[in-house]
């Protein structure tokens, strides 16, 4: 009896294995669900090296390189720019949102792209520029601490780059960087260091700053009905998101 317990459970595991590499083998050539959460997961822990180095007429400089993501989400947005009055843009947590559907009667586009960061938002700002948007809401900065990509004076100077790029006949937005929860949270400290840097310089250049922790982390951490990782937002939170920022929408603050 218990050699043939065993061979029945070796036979449903050997099975489950066969059945789950199918199923991945499928995804993968086909590329329907979970391939595309599988990439972008993948691409945000173990972001590919793509050669983008270049020469010129005096050395060679190598560009930042960026995950397979980053270059893909690119060209769409530069091949299919299409004009629009606001533009979401910023990482994952942008990216996740379904922007034409919150804000159904809006002209809006999405420029959000899973794992970004402030300089790689500097590497592709032409295609948010060429949708000549007459609003950006920009929320960037978290990847930058949690792959310690420089100090907070140096993701500031990045910040303030993208700013100066965006201004002009575009109103720019600057939401605070969201903080996050568990295993994420030891970036929070510097979270609030930077939140007030930036809050302090949309003072200095009577630029509008938006506080979106005051709803989504009241207490210093994301709420944990707000998010399905302490990181990113789940439709709860996008509705806060909707409500603190309407106004901005609607020009009606």
């Amino acid at each position: 009896m218990k050699l043939s317990s065993r061979l029945v459970t070796l036979n449903l595991s050997l099975l489950i294995v066969l059945f789950t590499y199918l199923v991945g083998y499928v995804s993968h050539r086909e590329k329907f669900f979970p391939y595309h959460q599988i990439e972008a997961t993948r691409n945000f822990i173990f972001p590919p090296k793509v050669n983008n180095s270049r020469k010129n007429n005096n050395n060679n400089q190598d560009k930042p390189r960026f995950s397979y993501y980053y270059y893909h989400k690119r060209s769409i947005f530069e091949d299919f720019g299409d004009q629009a009055d606001v533009v979401f843009l910023g990482d994952s947590i942008t990216d996740y949102g379904e922007w034409q559907e919150i804000f159904p009667d809006v002209s809006v586009v999405n420029r959000g792209i899973n794992g970004d960061t402030t300089l790689g938002i500097l590497h592709r700002i032409d295609s948010v520029l060429q949708v000549k948007p007459k609003k950006v809401f920009i929320l960037i900065g978290v990847n930058d601490l949690l792959r310690d990509k420089g100090s907070n004076e140096e993701i500031l100077a990045r910040y303030k780059q993208i700013i100066d790029q965006l201004s002009g006949e575009t109103t720019v937005y600057i939401q605070s960087i969201l903080f996050t929860r568990g295993k994420w949270s030891k970036v929070n400290p510097r979270i609030i260091q930077l939140n007030q840097a930036l809050e302090e310089y949309s003072r200095q250049n009577n630029l509008t700053y938006i506080d979106l922790n005051s709803k989504l982390a009241p207490d210093g951490t994301l709420l944990r009905g707000d998010s399905w990782d302490g990181l990113h937002l789940k439709g709860q939170g996008f509705v806060k998101w909707k409500e603190i920022i309407s106004p901005y929408i609607y020009d009606e603050e």
